[in-house]
């Protein structure tokens, strides 16, 4: 018997600067931090109107667009709402989940580590969400996670960002390492004149 892997999906990744990392680190150290479930996560959770991070998310901008252009999606622009850092000490982990409210949102490795971040999907073969109740087929039956979830783990990698679909589940498995783990991540929404007015489908949305 022959397995074979359809379907793949893309997301994007970028590379920054040294001196944009080097500048990024040395402010993220100086964040005050709060629990976040199983993990930390930055008191400031608006770092895009921080003025110390002004160049680093210039920059985040500059790869939205980029990605706007790629899928193609019909709007004037693209803008940060919210962007936060995250602290995982030994033993921290993040659950799976999806950023609401938010079309593209980021993960920006701010320190070298093994873990990753596990990106997550439904499988065609499974019957049941096991969050949201019966779907598909209404067999009895509970898949296990090797059949019902389709998992990659992206490799971190200080200075790498991530951009992808705010609705792709995803989540960190826990730091067993005594090194600190440092991210950032923000969400974004489309803006300026978006879809098409010629076919009535037309909307003007402004981001403060």
């Amino acid at each position: 018997m022959k397995k074979l892997q359809i379907l793949p999906q893309t997301i994007f990744e970028f590379h920054c600067t040294p001196s944009l990392l080097e500048n990024a680190q040395r402010n993220v150290e100086n964040l005050s931090w709060e629990p976040n479930l199983y993990t930390q996560r930055s008191q400031d959770i608006y770092l895009n109107k921080n003025h110390l991070f002004d160049d680093l998310h210039k920059w985040f901008h500059e790869c939205l667009v980029r990605v706007k252009r790629s899928v193609e999606y019909e709007a004037t622009d693209v803008k940060i709402t919210q962007s936060w850092a995250n602290r995982a000490d030994q033993g921290n982990w993040h659950q799976p989940h999806k950023h609401p409210n938010s079309i593209f949102s980021g993960i920006f490795y701010l320190t070298n580590s093994d873990i990753g971040t596990t990106f997550i999907l439904p499988s065609i073969w499974q019957t049941y969400d096991s969050k949201d109740g019966k779907v598909g087929q209404p067999f009895e039956n509970f898949l296990d996670d090797s059949i019902s979830l389709v998992e990659h783990v992206v490799k971190e990698e200080a200075g790498k960002l991530l951009i992808f679909p705010s609705i792709l589940e995803h989540g960190v498995r826990p730091n067993q390492s005594n090194m600190v783990r440092y991210t950032m991540s923000f969400n974004s929404f489309l803006c300026g004149d978006i879809g098409s007015f010629g076919n009535l489908s037309g909307l003007s949305l402004d981001i403060k």
